[in-house]
């Protein structure tokens, strides 16, 4: 195959009780929320310590456990990360979580726009180009990350993110640098069928940096956290 045609992602994906009304369209383009861990959907509470320095706060928040988890001590990956950050003294937290911290932002400052009558369009800062499988590409309208730059921005977007930032209590200079991300998505590709038994299979294919957890949401009004308890093995 030529160099292009597997970026993107595509999916395969059945789901019980849902039925195919879907128009395919422009879906907001939310950070999904496995973004945010599975059985420890908090890494952007790890964000939050992290960025004020409240190392009291945060080894709290690592023995914390929560409702999905089986385990009864911190796991490896909270050991990991609590020594990554504050070897030395040094309190450099992190990247993974400050991202999700920026990534929790996004999504409350889309939220509230959203809520606000506000669409993609009039928030848009720039417009970018991302690439589908197969070749085609697609043009959508993208904001800046919560990050310091929009501390003192005057674009309608800005001025959302700081007004998030201050219900948050957080400080955008503490964040680092943010890219552009786009504000919706268009699927490449939408195809749902019927296999019977109240049960419908939808292939589709989405530019990269997308969630297809947030498509689905949108599509069929998926309740992750009740699908997530009723797997097998999910609590033990």
């Amino acid at each position: 195959m030529r160099p292009g045609v597997l970026e993107g992602n595509i999916f395969t994906v059945d789901l019980e009780g849902a039925a195919c009304n879907w128009a395919p369209g422009s879906v907001p383009n939310f950070y999904g929320p496995q973004r945010f861990g599975v059985e420890r959907p908090v890494s952007h509470v790890y964000g939050f310590y992290s960025v004020k320095g409240d190392l009291a706060g945060l080894i709290g928040f690592y023995r914390a456990r929560m409702p999905l988890e089986a385990r009864s001590c911190p796991g490896s990956y909270e050991s990991r990360a609590l020594r990554a950050a504050w070897r030395g003294g040094a309190g450099r937290p992190p990247r993974v979580v400050v991202e999700a911290l920026q990534a929790y932002l996004f999504n409350r400052v889309l939220s509230l726009a959203l809520s606000r009558g506000l669409s993609p369009r009039e928030l848009a800062e720039h417009w970018v180009e991302y690439p589908c499988p197969g070749g085609r590409r697609v043009r959508l309208p993208a904001a800046r990350l919560p990050s310091p730059r929009l501390s003192r921005g005057r674009s309608l977007w800005a001025r959302l993110v700081r007004e998030v930032a201050l219900e948050e209590a957080v400080s955008l200079p503490l964040l680092p640098r943010g890219g552009w991300r786009p504000l919706a998505v268009v699927p490449c590709m939408w195809r749902c069928s019927s296999l019977g038994g109240g049960v419908v299979r939808a292939r589709f294919a989405l530019p990269p940096g997308s969630y297809a957890t947030t498509v689905l949401d949108f599509a069929f009004g998926v309740d992750w956290l009740s699908s997530w308890e009723r797997c097998p093995g999910a609590l033990r």
